[in-house]
């Protein structure tokens, strides 16, 4: 579970996973600990990151085919493609 802390100044967050849930054998690799400064998206967007990526990966299962003809319904899903692939490391 990822969890949002508030410091005790004004927009400024940790956010962190439980270390129970981290592989200690390989723990920088499951270990998610920053923080500091958050703007105007807030810490939760970051801490529902993980969330994200997966219901975007479960709802493009369910993408139309090359042949839907709605533009604004293909950009959707071309964006939704563009966020799954900034998320793992890929073009941004």
């Amino acid at each position: 579970m990822i969890t949002v802390i508030k410091t005790a100044y004004d927009h400024q967050y940790r956010v962190e996973n439980d270390l129970s849930e981290c592989d200690h054998k390989n723990w920088f690799q499951t270990r998610i600990y920053f923080g500091g400064y958050f703007g105007a998206h807030g810490p939760h967007v970051f801490a529902a990151g993980p969330n994200l990526l997966e219901a975007l990966e479960t709802l493009m299962q369910f993408a139309p085919n090359q042949q839907c003809e709605d533009q604004y319904e293909l950009g959707v899903w071309a964006d939704a493609k563009a966020a799954i692939a900034k998320a793992k490391g890929g073009d941004q």
